[in-house]
């Protein structure tokens, strides 16, 4: 008989959802979260409590799988936070990969939201070596702060994960959603803000759906991707993608709500530009805070033309969506702005 599959945060969200798919599909389960599961028997347990961890992994028998899906959005304090993505979930799977079976898998929920996490590798790698000595500094921590630094510290266990996994033949995943129609969507449009959540619903037309995660969390678990060992796989629908901040350097990447500034309203009503002239512009689709290779600035979309307004003195060659271009003089104020129709080079 095969083993049971571990699924934590089996409650509600991407953990139910998952929980349930692969109940479906014939798989034993276990479930496991703060609060019972409405599918049925769950092993009740506050992770952030290392002595219920420890009850809970001794209480495992052998799996077929681990599914560490539990989680808190950063509406909750910023130490919680941390130590319920962060440190609950290094533990819980460092500890259980020697009870996964030979050629069967763990999948850990990471976020989109881990691209965007401001610490560097070097602070990032002083909490990984020592959690407790680290700790006093999470009470100062916004919750959003927190939440993109507890997934991001997850996707830098991986190869720890990935190296202590292949003796026993077990393969280690992270999946980063986007944002998915959960009870966490809530949350996570008050930390994110309103505008940059519809902007990134506008880009695909719809929000993700749990089940949609919970396949390919099935698959990652499944024989049929017994090559798939130490991915970072992103799913969301391809938001991040063709958003404009993502052609920047990973440490240059901001979603609006680190500007700390409030969104302006449109200003421009014609632009000279070196890579196409704008006359009459079409209505403003989006208005967005963005950062140009780590300058800030204030980017508009007019239809298909993008605009940049730089925030004091910058570069004079940026890139923007891809799009790479120079300043120009602009017909209003401020007298510098760079724009760029899509897909010129």
């Amino acid at each position: 008989m095969t083993p049971p599959i571990l699924v934590t945060g089996a409650a509600s969200g991407l953990g139910l959802a998952t929980a349930q798919l692969l109940r479906e599909r014939g798989h034993d389960v276990i479930l496991s979260d703060l609060r019972p599961s409405p599918l049925g028997e769950t092993r009740v347990a506050d992770l952030t409590d290392e002595a219920a961890r420890r009850d809970l992994i001794a209480g495992l028998p052998p799996l077929g799988g681990l599914v560490a899906s539990a989680g808190v959005a950063g509406q909750a304090p910023g130490h919680l936070v941390m130590e319920l993505n962060y440190v609950a979930t290094r533990d819980l799977v460092s500890c259980l990969l020697p009870k996964i079976a030979r050629g069967s898998a763990a999948v850990v929920l990471s976020s989109t939201s881990a691209l965007f996490a401001s610490q560097t590798q070097e602070e990032r790698r002083v909490i990984r070596d020592d959690p407790a000595a680290a700790r006093p500094g999470w009470q100062d921590l916004e919750g959003w702060d927190a939440y993109g630094l507890s997934k991001r510290l997850l996707l830098d266990e991986l190869p720890g994960w990935v190296a202590a996994g292949l003796p026993h033949g077990v393969r280690v995943n992270a999946l980063l959603p986007g944002p998915i129609e959960t009870p966490m969507l809530g949350d996570l449009e008050q930390m994110q803000g309103a505008e940059a959540m519809d902007y990134m619903k506008a880009v695909v037309g719809r929000y993700g759906q749990p089940r949609e995660i919970a396949t390919i969390i099935a698959f990652l678990l499944s024989p049929d991707a017994s090559w798939l060992n130490g991915v970072e796989l992103r799913v969301d629908g391809g938001s991040l993608r063709s958003s404009p901040w993502s052609s920047a350097p990973p440490e240059d990447r901001r979603l609006p709500i680190h500007n700390k500034r409030p969104l302006q309203q449109p200003r421009p009503q014609r632009l000279d530009c070196r890579l196409g002239a704008v006359g009459g512009l079409q209505p403003v689709q989006d208005v967005l805070n963005m950062q140009f290779h780590g300058a800030d600035a204030d980017a508009e979309r007019f239809g298909d033309v993008l605009v940049g307004q730089p925030v004091g003195n910058q570069a004079q060659d940026v890139e923007f969506a891809g799009v790479r271009g120079e300043w120009a003089s602009g017909i209003r104020t401020p007298p510098r702005t760079w724009c760029a129709t899509r897909g010129s080079r």
